[in-house]
Protein backbone atom coordinates (compact mmCIF):
# COMPACT_ATOMS: atom_id res chain seq x y z
CA UNK A 1 0.00 0.00 0.00
CA UNK A 2 3.00 2.33 0.62
CA UNK A 3 4.45 1.28 -2.49
CA UNK A 4 1.54 3.03 -4.82
CA UNK A 5 1.31 5.74 -2.52
CA UNK A 6 4.14 6.87 -3.17
CA UNK A 7 3.86 6.57 -6.81
CA UNK A 8 0.48 8.48 -6.64
CA UNK A 9 2.72 11.57 -4.74
CA UNK A 10 5.81 10.73 -6.56
CA UNK A 11 8.08 11.14 -3.39
CA UNK A 12 10.28 8.78 -1.46
CA UNK A 13 9.51 6.50 0.44
CA UNK A 14 11.43 8.07 3.49
CA UNK A 15 9.34 11.24 2.91
CA UNK A 16 6.27 9.72 2.65
CA UNK A 17 5.21 10.37 7.05
CA UNK A 18 6.35 13.96 6.50
CA UNK A 19 4.27 14.50 3.07
CA UNK A 20 1.15 12.59 4.49
CA UNK A 21 1.40 14.93 7.40
CA UNK A 22 1.78 17.92 5.75
CA UNK A 23 -1.06 16.98 3.69
CA UNK A 24 -3.27 16.85 6.73
CA UNK A 25 -2.31 19.92 8.25
CA UNK A 26 -2.95 21.60 5.02
CA UNK A 27 -6.31 19.89 4.82
CA UNK A 28 -6.96 21.12 8.54
CA UNK A 29 -5.92 24.56 7.54
CA UNK A 30 -3.09 24.80 10.26
CA UNK A 31 -0.98 26.09 7.05
CA UNK A 32 1.65 27.31 9.99
CA UNK A 33 2.17 24.52 11.34
CA UNK A 34 2.54 22.16 8.68
CA UNK A 35 5.34 25.04 6.77
CA UNK A 36 7.30 24.87 10.31
CA UNK A 37 7.47 21.19 10.25
CA UNK A 38 8.26 20.92 6.47
CA UNK A 39 11.17 23.34 6.96
CA UNK A 40 12.41 20.91 9.68
CA UNK A 41 14.54 19.41 6.35
CA UNK A 42 16.54 21.86 3.86
CA UNK A 43 13.55 22.16 1.24
CA UNK A 44 16.35 21.97 -1.32
CA UNK A 45 17.36 18.64 -0.52
CA UNK A 46 13.34 17.00 -0.45
CA UNK A 47 11.33 15.69 -3.10
CA UNK A 48 9.29 18.23 -5.14
CA UNK A 49 6.10 17.43 -3.51
CA UNK A 50 7.48 18.34 0.01
CA UNK A 51 9.30 21.28 -1.71
CA UNK A 52 5.71 22.17 -3.00
CA UNK A 53 3.67 21.86 0.19
CA UNK A 54 6.31 23.86 2.48
CA UNK A 55 6.03 27.00 -0.33
CA UNK A 56 2.29 26.27 -0.42
CA UNK A 57 1.45 25.99 3.41
CA UNK A 58 3.88 29.33 3.85
CA UNK A 59 1.67 31.26 1.32
CA UNK A 60 -0.93 30.32 2.83
CA UNK A 61 0.20 30.88 6.32
CA UNK A 62 0.96 34.38 5.59
CA UNK A 63 -2.45 34.41 3.41
CA UNK A 64 -4.17 33.52 7.14
CA UNK A 65 -2.76 35.84 8.76
CA UNK A 66 -3.16 38.64 6.57
CA UNK A 67 -6.66 38.11 6.13
CA UNK A 68 -6.82 37.59 10.42
CA UNK A 69 -5.07 41.51 10.78
CA UNK A 70 -7.71 42.72 8.38
CA UNK A 71 -10.76 41.56 10.47
CA UNK A 72 -8.67 43.10 13.59
CA UNK A 73 -7.98 45.99 12.59
CA UNK A 74 -11.31 46.74 10.74
CA UNK A 75 -12.73 48.83 13.98
CA UNK A 76 -9.42 51.18 13.47
CA UNK A 77 -10.07 53.58 11.35
CA UNK A 78 -5.74 54.24 10.57
CA UNK A 79 -6.05 50.96 8.46
CA UNK A 80 -8.67 51.56 6.26
CA UNK A 81 -8.05 51.34 2.46
CA UNK A 82 -4.57 50.23 3.26
CA UNK A 83 -3.95 46.87 1.29
CA UNK A 84 -1.93 44.06 3.14
CA UNK A 85 0.90 42.25 2.45
CA UNK A 86 1.91 38.66 2.94
CA UNK A 87 4.14 38.63 5.71
CA UNK A 88 6.28 35.98 4.27
CA UNK A 89 6.71 36.95 0.61
CA UNK A 90 9.85 38.12 0.79
CA UNK A 91 11.42 34.71 2.16
CA UNK A 92 8.85 32.92 -0.62
CA UNK A 93 10.09 35.19 -3.31
CA UNK A 94 14.12 34.79 -2.29
CA UNK A 95 13.38 30.60 -1.99
CA UNK A 96 12.07 30.81 -5.82
CA UNK A 97 15.12 32.44 -6.88
CA UNK A 98 16.63 29.68 -5.48
CA UNK A 99 14.46 26.68 -6.51
CA UNK A 100 15.21 28.20 -10.31
CA UNK A 101 19.10 28.52 -9.74
CA UNK A 102 18.42 24.37 -8.09
CA UNK A 103 17.43 23.26 -11.88
CA UNK A 104 14.52 20.76 -11.91
CA UNK A 105 10.67 22.40 -11.26
CA UNK A 106 7.69 20.15 -11.68
CA UNK A 107 4.70 21.68 -12.54
CA UNK A 108 3.30 21.82 -9.34
CA UNK A 109 6.61 23.69 -8.53
CA UNK A 110 5.72 26.01 -10.90
CA UNK A 111 2.56 26.91 -10.27
CA UNK A 112 2.97 28.16 -6.34
CA UNK A 113 6.57 30.30 -7.90
CA UNK A 114 4.17 31.93 -10.41
CA UNK A 115 1.40 32.76 -7.70
CA UNK A 116 4.36 33.93 -5.36
CA UNK A 117 5.26 36.25 -8.11
CA UNK A 118 2.12 37.34 -9.04
CA UNK A 119 1.46 38.36 -5.21
CA UNK A 120 4.49 40.33 -5.17
CA UNK A 121 3.70 42.13 -8.13
CA UNK A 122 0.05 43.11 -7.17
CA UNK A 123 2.00 44.72 -3.94
CA UNK A 124 4.41 46.86 -5.24
CA UNK A 125 6.90 44.62 -6.60
CA UNK A 126 8.13 46.04 -9.82
CA UNK A 127 9.78 43.34 -11.96
CA UNK A 128 13.12 44.61 -12.57
CA UNK A 129 13.31 43.92 -8.70
CA UNK A 130 12.44 40.22 -8.86
CA UNK A 131 15.74 39.40 -9.55
CA UNK A 132 15.75 37.79 -12.98
CA UNK A 133 12.57 35.50 -12.05
CA UNK A 134 10.87 34.62 -15.45
CA UNK A 135 7.23 36.76 -14.80
CA UNK A 136 4.10 35.15 -13.37
CA UNK A 137 2.75 34.32 -16.93
CA UNK A 138 5.41 32.44 -17.66
CA UNK A 139 6.01 30.61 -14.74
CA UNK A 140 2.16 29.86 -14.97
CA UNK A 141 2.77 28.67 -18.33
CA UNK A 142 5.26 26.64 -18.07
CA UNK A 143 3.41 24.54 -14.92
CA UNK A 144 0.42 23.95 -17.26
CA UNK A 145 2.88 22.59 -20.06
CA UNK A 146 4.36 20.16 -17.57
CA UNK A 147 0.98 19.42 -15.80
CA UNK A 148 -2.08 20.67 -17.99
CA UNK A 149 -4.47 19.74 -15.38
CA UNK A 150 -3.08 23.09 -13.75
CA UNK A 151 -5.14 24.60 -16.16
CA UNK A 152 -8.69 24.54 -14.22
Amino acid sequence: MQEDACITFRCPADEMDLVLLGRALVAAGEYQRAARMLRQRDIFETSDMCCFLALYSLFMAGEKLKEQEAMESRDREDSVGKPRRNPFLSDLLEEVRQLLHRGHMDGFLWYIAGVIVRDACRHGVREQDLGGLPSARDMLMRAVTLYPCNWS
